[in-house]
């Protein structure tokens, strides 16, 4: 099967993701949690814990994830790209993140997914 994404997906464990979705016409804020499946240098998808709610299409979206295991939370803009019956939400970052960021807090991803665990 031909891969199609940019960057390859990475599996993370024990990442929580608060979505905050930002109403343009009114400033208010809907907030999700979720799990994070996994993420790239371009996006992530994350399992909510019950269906994605109707969202302005010009909401602006960051998501804040924070770990037990990670010393510091990170947020990151992005937008929704794809919703699943599963309650699945994939969402890519948006060009204001700065690149080394995502790819550090990646990085820090990785080395907590156990050596068995499929990359």
């Amino acid at each position: 099967m031909l891969e199609k994404r940019q960057h390859s997906r990475v599996l993370v464990e024990d990442l929580q993701a608060d979505i905050c979705f930002t109403d343009p016409d009114s400033d208010h804020v809907t907030v999700l949690t979720g799990g994070v499946v996994d993420m790239s240098y371009s996006g992530i998808k994350i399992k909510l814990g019950a269906a994605l709610p109707n969202i302005p299409s010009l909401s602006k979206i960051s998501i804040v994830l924070t770990s037990a295991s990670l010393s510091t939370p990170m947020t990151i803009k992005g937008m929704v790209r794809h919703t699943s019956e599963q309650n699945e939400c994939g969402i890519a970052f948006s060009s204001e993140n700065g690149a080394s960021d995502v790819g550090e807090y990646l990085f820090e991803c990785i080395r907590k997914v156990p050596h068995n665990a499929s990359v």
